[in-house]
């Protein structure tokens, strides 16, 4: 996050951190809603364009739970 932040101040990072861990999912599945938004011109599903077979069978295999404990 620093990188993108461009800071190495702790205090920023720790903030940044609570700020925006709150919105990101967990496993970082697809909020389709959004997406279907973008892909309405073309008369088309949100679904058509997005695969989460893999993070699935991952989160199905414990691989999620596992990151949390470190």
């Amino acid at each position: 996050m620093s990188k993108w932040l461009r800071s190495q101040d702790k205090a920023t990072l720790d903030s940044a951190d609570k700020s925006y861990a709150p919105r990101i999912s967990f496993p970082p599945y697809t909020e389709l809603a959004g997406g279907q938004v973008a892909v309405d011109v073309k008369g088309k599903k949100a679904q058509e364009f997005v695969n989460e077979e893999l993070l699935r069978e991952l989160d199905q295999q414990g691989f999620f739970k596992s990151l949390q404990k470190k």
